[in-house]
């Protein structure tokens, strides 16, 4: 594929697009150097279960989530979600546990009005990520029906059996019907070649779109890896296929998450139960981190002079801002950790406040300014801010 991808316009990277397509949807940055992880239930089952899902969400720190109501199956047989009829449990337990946005799959534009509906009855206590899934790349109709409105934004989902750049057109068609508020997710491709995983994983296209696209990129590596595989390791493949998507600089994960896997109606052998699920973003975190240490690494290496000074300046700047909102996204996901954190030290009856460890951590943050160039000083009077507000969330 080449670097150019014909008819893509409003959400190509290129020179008459050059910045990052981030945007903000109820509190939660998409893009633009935020991370976040997008978990929970494959198709809405019972109340039971997707309070219980949330609840595990807000004492994991994780403000996004995900509930399919419709759920599009092979089989007409098969189980394909409960409809608007769920509506209200999901946005009731979204407002409950701090969730700001639960992306849903819509299989027709009506869906669209149902969810609309519901979150107004509710009071708004969330907001929506509406999906597109991989069955409905090419249904061109619902595409443009779910671009030309404007209150929720739009994810849409690779297509299983087609190229990436017809998936890519898929999106286009949502952003020119007047929705550029876009995200796009791998999800693998059908393939026999795949085996003996469920699809063929694409995760290295992340960085590809990256470079051709304006868009948030996100990975789903509970649909490209299918049924859970238990690894002496203690790491299975779930767990390697999300640090490759996230290593790689992806910007979201959507991930299934079941309170009781063997009971659940859709996809359950590929979903995390709520116990598994700390361990799993404990790994991601990992891989995020040195996704940011590679990149950090790699802005250290000094570019060539510009030829015109002028464009020089420009390009600064709006790296300025990007390293602005990125420490805005950051700020915001440890006041989110820190909220989190009051769950777990009350279930270990630890103190807020403990000075060891504290200064351990306050030495390890010097060691790695250190390493990167930082002003001591600087991050001192920094950290003292940061630690200072985590304690008031904490009620230290």
């Amino acid at each position: 594929m080449s670097d150019a991808i014909p008819g893509l316009r409003l959400l190509a990277r290129d020179a008459a697009n050059p910045d990052d397509g981030a945007f903000v949807e109820n509190g939660v940055r998409l893009g633009g150097g935020s991370f976040h992880v997008i978990a929970g239930l494959c198709a809405v089952d019972t109340r039971e279960n997707i309070e219980r899902a949330f609840a595990a969400l807000e004492r994991a720190g994780v403000v996004t989530a995900r509930a399919g109501a419709w759920k599009p199956r092979t089989s007409p047989y098969d189980f394909q979600g409960r409809g608007a009829a769920c509506l209200p449990e999901v946005f009731e337990a979204a407002g409950k546990h701090g969730i700001r946005l639960v992306a849903m799959e819509v299989t027709r534009a009506a869906h669209l009005d149902d969810i609309a509906r519901a979150l107004d009855l509710a009071g708004k206590p969330t907001s929506v990520l509406v999906q597109i899934g991989t069955r409905n790349a090419q249904n061109f109709e619902l595409l443009k029906e779910v671009g030309a409105q404007q209150r929720f934004p739009v994810l849409v989902k690779r297509g299983m059996g087609i190229t990436l750049a017809e998936s890519l057109l898929a999106a286009e068609y949502v952003a020119q019907a007047g929705n550029a508020r876009v995200c796009f997710c791998l999800r693998g491709v059908r393939t026999h070649l795949g085996e003996p995983q469920r699809n063929l994983v694409d995760f290295a296209h992340v960085p590809a779109l990256k470079r051709l696209t304006r868009m948030p990129v996100c990975a789903d590596p509970s649909h490209a890896v299918g049924p859970r595989v238990r690894s002496p390791a203690g790491l299975d493949d779930l767990h390697h296929v999300a640090a490759q998507a996230v290593i790689a600089g992806a910007d979201l994960l959507l991930v299934d998450v079941h309170p009781r896997p063997d009971q659940a109606l859709v996809d359950g052998p590929q979903a995390l139960t709520l116990d598994e699920l700390p361990r799993f973003l404990a790994d991601v975190n990992i891989a995020r981190a040195a996704y940011e240490e590679r990149r950090r690494a790699a802005a250290s290496i000094p570019a060539p002079p510009a030829a015109d000074a002028a464009v020089s300046f420009e390009a600064l700047r709006r790296r300025f801002e990007a390293i602005d909102s990125t420490l805005i996204a950051l700020l915001a996901e440890r006041m989110a950790a820190s909220r989190a954190m009051v769950h777990a030290k009350h279930a270990l009856a630890h103190p807020v406040v403990d000075p060891a460890r504290e200064r351990d951590a306050a030495v390890a943050r010097r060691a790695l300014g250190d390493k990167l160039g930082v002003d001591g000083e600087l991050l001192e009077r920094l950290f003292a801010e940061v630690v200072e507000w985590s304690r008031r969330l904490q009620g230290g």
